[in-house]
């Protein structure tokens, strides 16, 4: 068994059962690279708890606790059903209308050089 990457972290992290556990140990002991990305694993764990272990013990600002300690008032909810009904109906592109404006473009190519080539004035020869 090779386990996955995600394995992997789950046991340098502690997190597999007693026979996972058993088994990612069997592919580390017979895999010497798969014990480096557990050690790597467990580095960047290490470093990043370093880092933000600070930011988890400081005080929390005195307007989020105001905040928090505010009593809960009841929310308002809203039907999007309801309120799609009472909104005014837009224009919708599609049908006639793009099929006017195919045609009107199309007028305007063709009028504008009459031979159809592509040859009329306005074009490099």
């Amino acid at each position: 068994m090779t386990p996955s990457p995600e394995t992997l972290a789950a046991y340098a992290d502690g997190e597999l059962d007693a026979a996972m556990q058993a088994e990612v140990e069997r592919a580390m002991a017979a895999d010497p690279a798969l014990a480096r990305q557990v050690e790597r694993h467990r580095a960047l764990k290490a470093r990043l708890a370093a880092h933000y272990d600070p930011v988890l013990d400081a005080p929390l600002p005195p307007g989020l606790l105001a905040a928090a300690s505010q009593p809960q008032t009841s929310a308002e909810v809203i039907d999007f059903s309801a309120a799609r009904a009472r909104r005014p109906r837009r224009l919708v592109w599609g049908g006639g209308i793009g099929l006017a404006l195919a045609a009107s473009l199309t007028l305007a190519v063709v009028l504008q050089h009459p031979g159809g080539n592509g040859a009329g004035p306005g074009y490099a020869d």
